[in-house]
């Protein structure tokens, strides 16, 4: 039997598509998405929130969602805008759905930091420098 990519999301097996990774960690509410060099916005936006949309929807509890920029792919103004409109407003907006407790986003680029600060106030979203300040953080909120 061959396992389908939502058969694989849905028992958390980390899955590696085109630009990006997604994975649940293990006995804890946390999904870690992270960006790959070969990120393409146009191509990979959609995919990666129905991903997301669906590990969300799949949870149990309130969810953690971190996204692990350290290695960040070519992102200008315009890239920005487009994810930032489909996390918000989108068709189904990841930052708005039930199960999310918080969206955490891991980057050392000042921008995206700010843009993340810059989010409505009904949005639970914060910024950090590394990955182990994130998983820190989503700890000693448990």
């Amino acid at each position: 039997m061959q396992l389908t990519k939502e058969d694989l999301f849905s028992i958390g097996v980390p899955c590696l598509m085109p630009g990006f990774t997604i994975e649940q960690l293990p006995n804890e509410p946390i999904l870690l998405a992270a960006f790959q060099a070969d990120w393409d916005t146009v191509r990979d936006t959609d995919v990666a929130l129905a991903a997301v949309q669906q590990m969300l929807s799949a949870a149990h509890s309130p969810t953690f969602y971190i996204v692990d920029m350290t290695i960040e792919p070519c992102f200008n103004l315009d890239d920005l805008m487009f994810v930032t409109q489909r996390l918000i407003r989108g068709q189904n907006p990841i930052l708005h759905h039930p199960n999310l407790r918080e969206h955490l986003l891991v980057t050392r680029n000042a921008v995206m930091q700010r843009a993340v600060k810059a989010l409505p106030g009904t949005v639970r979203a914060h910024a950090f420098d590394t990955l182990d300040e994130a998983l820190a953080y989503v700890r000693s909120q448990a």
